[in-house]
């Protein structure tokens, strides 16, 4: 998006009003103006969502790029620009290197990790201390990255990213054959401000919605992708966790304790059950899921999902909370259950699922 045309010159443009960080964008003006409005307005959107829907979480983009590869912004900056987005912590994954990681351990709540490519897909790591060396076999080093001590792998951008990548039937049918349960991105904002919602999102949820009905346990991230600073945190991850340190939230995020989201905050819990978790009842109960869901900017539709099916859809009627409470008596068959929100202005979040299994499917 272009900035708005003004008459006066580059030089004398006033300088907003930002009660926040201080970006050290070296005279990059129009990620400034961006940063100091954009970032603000979002932060306050969010900020008094959460006062709507008081639940613990913790805001992150577990990837970001910075100029160890190929982004084109310094760790400080990122540093500066996650604080003025109001994110909790962020991850700067680059291609090919960790050396990031001396420079990130200045900062508070500054993590990295990794995005290798790696043959027909690009391979996400997370927390690993190792830069990993892929051989192209993406099946084996999906597994192998894995294993590595405190690591976390996800699958980025799985359909293709914006605005004309498109990965092939072949590539995506190969993310049928990793072993579950694995993490994978159902939104990524690469190469987009603002709105980072296109057709390879809604792709990506679509491909969620299949492996999840065919009884994978697949943990959806939403992350920017960001190669310049003025995405981050366009869209995140809102984690529960009772901690903000790196081995807390790669602990929550490991178990699907998390929702995605580009302003929307949503919650799913079933009981005592929370986000991500497998519950196994008797049969012939039944099972009462709960979700919240919040936007102070107002709320146009809360769906549930069912086995890739709407089982219910509640209209915000703007409201700007919205709590719903639905049954299902289990009959023995397995199944999973999420919520989606979106707002007014067609801003989305997305909770990962409760899994229902049968007492002897261990």
């Amino acid at each position: 998006m272009s900035p708005r045309k003004t008459a006066k010159p580059l030089g004398k443009i006033a300088k907003p009003k930002f009660n926040g960080p201080e970006l050290n964008l070296h005279g990059d003006i129009y990620t400034r103006l961006c940063a100091l409005n954009w970032y603000k307005l979002h932060a306050e959107r969010i900020a008094a969502s959460r006062k709507l829907l008081r639940f613990r979480f913790f805001r992150g983009d577990c990837h970001v790029h910075s100029n160890y590869s190929d982004g084109r912004s310094s760790i400080s900056q990122i540093k500066e620009a996650a604080e003025a987005a109001g994110l909790d912590f962020v991850f700067v994954t680059d291609h090919g290197t960790i050396d990031q990681k001396y420079e990130c351990r200045k900062f508070r709540r500054i993590w990295w990790g990794q995005e290798p490519g790696d043959g027909p897909h690009h391979l996400g790591i997370l927390g690993t201390e190792k830069t990993f060396r892929p051989t192209g076999d993406f099946l084996k080093d999906f597994r192998s990255a894995r294993t590595s001590p405190g690591a976390l792998t996800f699958v980025p951008h799985p359909c293709g990213w914006f605005p004309t990548t498109r990965y092939t039937a072949e590539q995506i049918n190969l993310l049928k054959k990793l072993a579950h349960p694995f993490h994978m991105e159902i939104v990524n904002g690469a190469n987009q401000f603002f709105d980072c919602w296109d057709i390879t999102d809604a792709q990506s949820v679509q491909l969620w919605d299949r492996l999840l009905t065919k009884g994978k346990i697949v943990y959806a991230l939403g992350n920017s992708d960001a190669h310049m600073v003025h995405g981050i945190g366009s869209v995140w991850n809102g984690v529960l966790s009772e901690r903000c340190n790196k081995q807390a939230i790669l602990s929550s995020i490991r178990q699907g304790h998390c929702f995605v989201s580009d302003g929307p905050l949503i919650n799913l819990t079933a009981s005592r059950a929370e986000m991500g978790q497998t519950i196994r009842p008797r049969r012939g109960s039944t099972i009462t899921f709960q979700v919240a869901a919040a936007d102070s900017a107002g709320i146009y539709q809360v769906r549930l999902i069912k086995n890739g099916q709407i089982v219910k859809r509640v209209a915000g009627r703007e409201r700007r909370l919205v709590r719903i409470i639905h049954r299902e008596r289990f009959v023995g068959r397995q199944f999973y259950l999420r919520a989606e929100i979106s707002a007014l202005d067609s801003r989305r979040a997305f909770s990962n699922p409760i899994f229902v299994a049968n007492r002897a499917a261990r």
